[in-house]
């Protein structure tokens, strides 16, 4: 099976990635690099992934740097997936995990007439709520061993997420959240363990791009100062930088774990 996924500034999770998503069964990981925020990452990419499944199929130079293009998603799912073919989509932060095999989620699939198969985020944070580098010693497990609806209750974010599609009738959206004619599978409980929350967290507050800032800055705002709605082109006039360092640094500062609202549960206990 195949897998589509986007970089677009850091790509620290790749060798954790490359390991996970080979052993669900992925043969071939392809990859749209976007070089506009860091000109060095496409030799960075290729010394973690030189001769594994992990391969850059395009590198563009995009000022939209939360999110590829979806019109450059159309093209590398049209080039490289067949008609019919099922194949994943996922983010570098994002880690599959499925409540059966994935030849029966697709059997099963096959069988609703369904077209994709969908699960939600579970956000994964460290034991002490805090936003650590990675240690390339331990496994993701071991340094994020906590789950929590970060996304969902605290930024008020969306955690549905597209994991397996089939063939060329499905358009993918930015996020891979929704796509246009989809039929979903009823077997959808599957979780995307969302490693997020690390020091790759703290490098977005660098980047200055209002595209980058609009959804981001959305969800937070929501959060942060109780909106119901958020006017995107009137919040982005402002200083979009000042205002998504002001989240992070309010996010890496109040990761509460006593907080209910994250429905906080352990993941991994150390052996």
């Amino acid at each position: 099976m195949k897998l589509i996924t986007g970089v677009v500034f850091n790509c620290e999770l790749v060798p954790y990635f490359i390991e996970h998503y080979k052993k669900l069964g992925v043969t071939e990981i392809l990859c749209i690099l976007n070089v506009h925020e860091n000109k060095n990452i496409a030799a960075q990419i290729e010394k973690m992934s030189y001769n594994t499944i992990f391969k850059i199929v395009k590198i563009v130079n995009e000022t939209d740097s939360f999110v590829l293009n979806a019109n450059t998603m159309e093209e590398i799912k049209n080039k490289f997936i067949q008609q019919d073919e099922w194949f994943m989509v996922a983010d570098l932060d994002e880690f599959h995990e499925y409540i059966k095999p994935i030849p029966e989620m697709i059997s099963f699939a096959e069988e609703e007439k369904a077209n994709c198969v969908i699960g939600h985020f579970l956000d994964r944070i460290s034991s002490d709520g805090s936003l650590p580098s990675l240690d390339y010693s331990k496994t993701l497990d071991e340094q994020f061993p906590l789950g929590c609806q970060l996304t969902k209750n605290k930024l008020r974010g969306n955690n549905r997420k597209l994991m397996i599609l089939k063939g060329h009738n499905l358009r993918i959206f930015r996020g891979f959240h929704y796509s246009h004619n989809e039929r979903s599978s009823s077997l959808n409980k599957n979780i995307v363990h969302h490693f997020k929350w690390s020091n790759i967290a703290k490098e977005i507050t660098s980047y200055k791009n209002k595209n980058y800032c609009r959804q981001y800055v959305a969800s937070a705002f929501n959060y942060l100062f109780r909106k119901k709605s958020l006017s995107f082109d009137n919040q982005c006039d402002r200083d979009c930088a000042n205002i998504h360092q002001k989240t992070l640094k309010y996010i890496k500062q109040n990761i509460d774990l006593t907080d209910p609202e994250l429905n906080l549960k352990i993941i991994y206990k150390k052996k």
